[in-house]
């Protein structure tokens, strides 16, 4: 069973990072960040893999995991609670 949740949890995980990879540059352009803050913002993310490394190294991978998960969680509450979010329906259901 441990190797199915896992399974289950690599592929949500995925299919939230994707959509928010794909989805984020068209959020923040929406709420008038200028496209080349825009992609500052996008590549400084992506720079959390490399802290992430870091972490799982020195605490654990479990640890990082779920210290991962929260920050993941929170960033995307923020998101979507952000004065600009009413954007977010009308993208998603178009």
């Amino acid at each position: 069973w441990t190797t199915l949740w896992l399974c289950l949890l690599w592929f949500l995980a995925s299919f939230v990072y994707y959509g928010v990879v794909f989805f984020s540059p068209e959020y923040f352009v929406a709420l008038g960040v200028s496209p080349a803050l825009v992609t500052v913002i996008t590549s400084v993310a992506e720079a959390g893999f490399l802290v992430a490394g870091g972490f799982a190294s020195l605490k654990g991978r479990r640890i990082s995991i779920f210290v991962g998960f929260c920050v993941s969680a929170a960033s995307l509450l923020l998101m979507g609670w952000s004065p600009g979010s009413s954007i977010v329906v009308p993208i998603v259901a178009s």
